[in-house]
């Protein structure tokens, strides 16, 4: 048998894993084409699908039942879902399968070829090949057959074996698990050490890691929304029964938003309360009759000490993140972003100082390779001409820090005058001497609005709320004024790569910037990134922001696109988070 047998001692890993192996768009198309063939599959699989997606997918127009709904509606609310919900990816992979039955037979013939035991089933995974192991089989199956696709052939060689390729191990310097992560990473190994590119490595590795950052912080705010929706739920269905036992729920969702490496845990956890609960809540009152009464005690004890299990296993979770040691990868880099920007601010000085030590050594390398061409006859002209090179970068390292003092100074000024800007123009219609007060979100909008109407267009989207609940109304109109002046003045002509983020985090502190959503995101959820003004349709792209959690009083966004013909900015959504892949 072969090394890489399923005999092999392995973990165990649910079905749901299969989309982290693939990329974004194979994953969509695998749900897309699920949901297309779910009427056509095996009755077994047609009633597994129907099921999963009943419960655990919810489709706009279709509340009663979700699976009713056409593939073309149904697909992209999948596809959020599959990845969180293992009972809905081994139906979805179980309908893929039942799809492509030529394929299915050319996987099957190979592994049994190899006397890989078959699975008919999707069920849980063994992690028991090597990524090498898996990809040869891969292209051992696509050299036989040419018109199959290498990432259909590689995903059916998991569904018919039930193997998955087990994470790598330590292969060296360079190893990474992400397969385009690693391209990329061999792909700058092969440059040579005076290659441009190292240049701008630094600046690169910092805005990276920006982006990881906003990635996690998504991912965190995700979680920490279908936990509240997930406690809320528990909460109004089992209020009594909550209070009876006297477990406070909302001191768990305290708890796991101060830890955000548990928040898987802790929604499966509070999945485990509302099973016990369930079937604790129709015993719970007292029967009518002494025999009926008798067998609900015993039950209501059996089911209170479960219940009492999950509330002692949550706290035992909470302990052991509070005990954990500084340092555990999930755990330091949810609290980095939670934290705030100050350590972001420190790497990216980091980066940049590694990005001018490779500056150097690239001009000491220009430098050398100069010196070693240069004849014996040249050399005193070559050393002429270096401390010419060098006194006129000299004086060149003294202009730019002199432009660089400018730049701060001008910068300061900006914002001198920005503030004052607003201030002036919010009193323009109120006595000279009177504070300026908003007596909440709406009024602060509608003063913009009057007083930037040659700066900012809006034209709200059909997803932006008639009347906004954010209770910093001051915040917001200054928001407002930012985008009107020190972004409308640099948008038109904004030089080598503005820093955005960092101009409103100093004008408006704890407001950010975000300056683009993917394609798949604006394409699937376009109801949310487009809007329309003076006949021009605009992307949203863009936004600004303040508060990371579901709460509409502490929480904002400002979409916003830019129309060169009329000079202005497009303001076209204010709300909560606009709809994306995670929310």
């Amino acid at each position: 048998m072969n090394q890489d047998s399923p005999d092999k001692q392995s973990a165990r890993v649910p079905a749901k894993t299969m989309f982290y192996l693939f990329s974004g768009d194979f994953a969509d198309d695998v749900v897309v084409r699920a949901c297309e063939y779910s009427k056509r599959a095996s009755p077994e699989t047609k009633q597994a699908f129907k099921t999963a997606v009943k419960h655990g997918v919810k489709v706009r127009g279709f509340n009663r039942d979700s699976s009713a709904a056409p593939a073309k509606k149904l697909a992209p609310e999948v596809s959020y879902q599959v990845e969180h919900n293992d009972k809905l990816a081994r139906a979805v992979l179980q309908v893929w399968s039942e799809s492509q039955q030529t394929l299915r037979k050319a996987v099957v013939d190979h592994l049994r070829g190899d006397d890989v035991p078959i699975q008919n089933r999707v069920r849980l995974f063994k992690e028991a090949w090597t990524k090498a192991e898996w990809h040869r089989r891969r292209d051992h199956v696509c050299g036989q057959h040419a018109d199959l696709d290498k990432n259909d052939v590689a995903l059916m060689l998991c569904l018919a074996s039930g193997i998955i390729p087990a994470p790598e191990g330590d292969e060296g310097e360079f190893a990474l698990a992400s397969p385009r992560f690693q391209r990329w990473l061999d792909e700058l190994d092969k440059l040579p050490f005076d290659a441009p590119e190292w240049i701008e490595a630094g600046q690169f590795g910092a805005m990276v890691a920006t982006l990881a950052d906003h990635k996690i912080e998504d991912y965190v705010n995700d979680h920490i929304s279908v936990l509240r929706q997930d406690i809320e739920a528990l909460q109004t269905k089992y209020e009594s029964e909550l209070r009876y036992l006297d477990i406070d729920t909302n001191a768990w969702l305290e708890e796991s938003e101060s830890r955000p490496a548990t928040l898987g845990q802790a929604q499966a956890l509070v999945l485990d309360l509302k099973d016990e609960l369930k079937k604790y809540q129709p015993i719970r009152p007292q029967a009518p009759v002494r025999e009926e009464e008798q067998r609900r005690s015993v039950m209501r004890a059996k089911y209170e000490k479960s219940i009492l299990k999950v509330v002692e296993e949550w706290r035992e979770v909470m302990s052991r993140a509070a005990e954990s040691t500084p340092g555990a990868v999930g755990e330091e880099r949810a609290t980095y972003q939670l934290d705030g920007a100050g350590k972001n601010g420190d790497r990216e000085k980091d980066f940049a100082a590694l990005g001018d030590e490779l500056a150097l050594l690239k001009d000491k390398h220009v430098e050398l390779e100069a010196k070693c061409l240069a004849s014996s006859k040249e050399r005193d002209q070559a050393s002429e001409a270096k401390k010419v090179l060098q006194l006129e970068k000299t004086q060149l390292n003294e202009q730019i820090a002199e432009l660089k003092s400018q730049l701060a100074q001008g910068q300061q000024a900006e914002e001198t005058w920005r503030q004052a800007y607003v201030d002036l123009s919010a009193r323009a219609n109120v006595e000279a001497d009177a504070p300026v007060r908003y007596s909440n979100a709406d009024d602060a909008i509608a003063q913009a609005e009057k007083i930037f109407a040659k700066q900012l267009a809006f034209a709200p989207n059909g997803k932006s709320p008639r009347s906004q609940p954010f209770q910093k109304p001051e915040e917001l109109f200054n928001a407002l004024a930012w985008l009107a002046t020190e972004y409308h003045r640099l948008r038109p002509n904004p030089g080598p790569s503005p820093n955005f983020d960092l101009m409103i985090r100093k004008a408006c502190p704890g407001w950010t910037y975000k300056p683009n959503q993917t394609d798949t995101t604006m394409g699937m959820y376009s109801e949310w990134y487009q809007t329309t003004w003076q006949g021009k349709r605009f992307e949203l792209s863009h936004h600004i922001g303040k508060g990371n959690g579901r709460d509409p009083k502490n929480t904002i966004r400002i979409a916003f696109d830019w129309d060169e013909e009329h000079n202005r900015v497009v303001v076209g959504y204010i709300g909560l988070h606009q709809r994306n892949r995670q929310s």
